[in-house]
């Protein structure tokens, strides 16, 4: 399977933490994203998961950090908890525990989803 992002068992943090690369060639698709609507598309399929997981988990702080050229490059998961696009382009995550980092590798796997209909497969 080319593109398989995963979840890690770190012990002494106690917690799963997520392992995910952006797909091959996704950059190509990022400009035609945003132009078909693909950053609203996200936002309110993000507000939506958000409010599904309030009764179960509570509702959690989430805040997308958008780059023109990157799409999706940061979620927020309240003060001190996120996800970030790092300069090798892989997510980097900064204090997630296995709730929030459930959390972002579903919103990251969403967004995916969606740019995915604008990559090109050959360059």
């Amino acid at each position: 399977m080319e593109y398989c992002p995963s979840l890690t068992w770190v012990e002494q943090r106690g917690a799963f933490i997520p392992n995910i690369k952006p797909p091959k060639n996704w950059k190509t698709g990022v400009e035609r994203f945003y132009k078909e609507g693909g950053k609203e598309k996200i936002e309110r399929d993000t507000k939506n998961f958000s409010d599904s997981l309030e009764t179960i988990l509570g509702k959690p702080e989430l805040k997308l950090r958008w780059d023109k050229e990157q799409g999706l490059d940061g979620i927020s998961l309240g003060v001190q908890e996120g996800i970030y696009l790092n300069e090798n382009e892989c997510w980097q995550e900064h204090n997630l525990g296995t709730k929030s980092s459930l959390i972002a590798i579903g919103i990251i796997l969403n967004y995916y989803k969606e740019l995915s209909k604008y990559i090109r497969t050959s360059i």
